[in-house]
């Protein structure tokens, strides 16, 4: 299995509005099979800012060649629905 070319972390508002975009490039080396990675996310919108405590929606793309890479089963599936995930965000 090889490390995805694209990958991103879109995470949302419950309005829908993205409001961080966390890309390959920030989430430094990742370790193939569990995907983990060092990254830690600050909780701060595009322009640095704090968010408000709450709820957040995420999703995770990834590309491979140019083509979308199709989700893989895994024991995290019963955190996703519909390619999206959920976190709430403690302050």
């Amino acid at each position: 299995m090889e490390i995805p070319e694209e990958l991103t972390i879109r995470i949302f508002n419950q309005a829908g509005v993205v409001v961080r975009e966390i890309t390959r490039n920030e989430l430094g080396p990742i370790r193939v099979g569990h995907n983990i990675t060092e990254y830690a996310w600050d909780g701060t919108d595009e322009f640095g800012d704090k968010l408000a405590t709450g709820v957040y929606i995420f999703r995770v793309y990834a590309k491979q060649q140019g083509e979308e890479l199709e989700v893989r089963s895994s024991g995290a599936d019963r955190f996703f629905r519909e390619g999206f995930g959920k976190m709430y965000l403690m302050r």
